[in-house]
């Protein structure tokens, strides 16, 4: 029962928290878009797909880290957790300093890499500056998060990530309102705000497991090796990504022009923003599955992990399916200044991008499978494969035919969803010893319930008005509503529709208090 209430309140913590960040998030993109343009508003994405380059490295030590605190931890074994804790963020440390030195070579050459519109060069080497300097306070910061994380308090850390796109708010609106405006301001603002989360994460950590501390004489090379051992395949698994979505941008700028590469920044935002929510979801489930297997409850954690697959689909199943229907319609209430074949653009291009998620959010706690058994390796190998051949094929598409932007958004979409339904759930099965058939029920229930959202979503779509954004949001509450009562009924049983609501009295009674 105490897991379930710590569950509601976690999950429900980390959506209030998303929603601010895409309430906030859309209101400066179309406030920023109109001050500023859309040519330079895509370098916000690129300096975005930049970090992630970096983390190609860092993602080997941090991908695994909490895992291993936290089995430590769980175990009693203080000594052990702070080896690793020290140790982490030593290393992290040394790997700030050391990609400082290509960092600053880049931005003062920034202007012979990219294709930057004439007049912006110091904005936008402004711009990355503070990026960069947020993604060193993240990096050295990163490991402190594990507090809340150990103790399964991830609403605490909800809530420090809406306090946190507040501020991100007020300083963003200051700025503009007070100051000439420029693209600068994006990253100044994010770094502060990383620095606020930093700050944060270390008070909880010191309230919750005050047992954790950075000591000189606990970092060794020992803990790290062994981390990276398994987290390499990590870093290979990031170099997929990249090669999959990280590229795009980039690819934009040099084979099509900055505008095209502006818009498929607009295009990818909703995406990006459904992603990072299924991903919030999904590491709800992370720390009691962490802790589960930690005691070796092989049942519960198989338990643990459906019920957090049909969860999960059906919490992000709407807003995926709402994008795919309602998606044009919002476009042209949120960026007016967009021309019809500009909004017809930005519209398939959102929907090639979150295709695969149509798919993946269903099987999404399945990842967190692999890095508890650290069987990390063949998927790893495999989508280093499929991102090479996703570049592959761009070029060769952006070389000979006329498909552009679309084809680089269609062609890694196609790739990741083979991957997703054809090999991530056996594989997953496999890791923990079970039948490969064990983790597909929820999947094929989940595709089975997002079609049907697609028809009474399009339905609802004829019937009701979206000519302005109050009619418009009215239409989308209803058909959320609908979504989420037909998507109970389809992903569970009745033992489990009792369970949810007994999730959802807690968190009523708790508010009550």
């Amino acid at each position: 029962m105490a897991n379930t209430k710590r569950m509601a309140l976690n999950i429900t913590a980390q959506i209030i928290s998303f929603l601010s960040s895409v309430i906030i998030s859309f209101f400066l993109t179309s406030f920023i878009v109109e001050k500023i343009g859309t040519e330079v508003y895509g370098f916000v994405g690129l300096s975005n797909n930049m970090i992630s380059y970096v983390t190609v490295f860092t993602v080997a030590i941090n991908s695994l880290a909490n895992r291993y605190i936290t089995i430590s931890y769980v175990k009693n074994d203080i000594e052990e957790a702070n080896k690793y804790f020290a140790s982490v963020t030593a290393a992290n440390i040394l790997v700030t300093l050391v990609a400082a030195i290509p960092g600053i070579w880049l931005i003062l050459n920034l202007e012979n890499v990219f294709n930057i519109p004439i007049g912006y060069e110091s904005d936008i080497k402004g711009l990355w500056t503070f990026v960069f300097m947020m993604f060193a306070v993240q990096l050295v910061s990163g490991r402190m998060e594990v507090g809340a994380f150990a103790k399964n308090r991830l609403d605490l850390s909800g809530f420090c990530n809406m306090a946190s796109n507040i501020l991100k708010l007020v300083l963003l609106l200051l700025m503009y309102a007070l100051l000439p405006p420029k693209i600068t301001y994006v990253g100044i603002s994010a770094f502060v705000c990383a620095l606020f989360v930093a700050a944060m994460n270390f008070y909880y950590m010191k309230i919750l497991t005050p047992e954790l501390k950075f000591l000189k004489n606990k970092i060794k090379f020992s803990p790290i090796k062994e981390i990276i051992g398994n987290g390499i395949w990590n870093s290979a698994d990031q170099v997929s990504q990249m090669l999959f979505n990280g590229l795009d941008l980039l690819l934009a700028n040099l084979f099509i022009s900055a505008s095209g590469m502006g818009l498929l920044s607009i295009a990818k935002t909703i995406p990006i923003q459904i992603l990072v929510f299924i991903c919030i979801v999904s590491g709800v489930f992370h720390p009691n599955m962490t802790i589960s297997y930690a005691k070796e409850q092989k049942d519960e954690f198989i338990r643990e992990t459906d019920f957090a697959m049909r969860l999960n689909g059906l919490i992000c199943s709407v807003p995926i399916v709402g994008l795919m229907v309602f998606g044009k319609d919002f476009f042209a209430l949120w960026l007016p200044t967009l021309t019809e074949q500009e909004l017809n653009m930005v519209q398939i291009l959102s929907v090639l991008t979150i295709l695969p998620q149509f798919f993946s959010i269903y099987i999404f706690p399945l990842y967190q499978v692999n890095t508890l058994t650290c069987k990390l390796k063949i998927p790893s190998i495999l989508s280093v494969i499929l991102g090479a051949v996703n570049i592959v094929t761009v070029f060769l598409l952006l070389k000979f035919t006329d498909l552009g932007l679309y084809a680089i958004a269609g062609v890694s979409s196609l790739l990741q969803i083979l991957r997703i339904v054809f090999f991530v759930p056996p594989y997953a099965a496999a890791a923990i010893k079970s039948g490969l058939k064990t983790f597909y029920p929820p999947l094929v229930k989940g595709i089975i319930l997002n079609i049907i959202l697609i028809v009474l979503f399009g339905m609802i779509q004829k019937l009701l008005p979206l000519g302005n954004i109050f009619a418009f949001f009215i239409t989308v509450g209803i058909s959320a509503a609908i979504g989420y009562i037909t998507g109970i009924f389809i992903l569970f049983k009745k033992s489990d529709i009792h369970k949810i609501l007994d999730m959802i009295k807690r968190r009523k009674r708790t508010e009550k208090r």
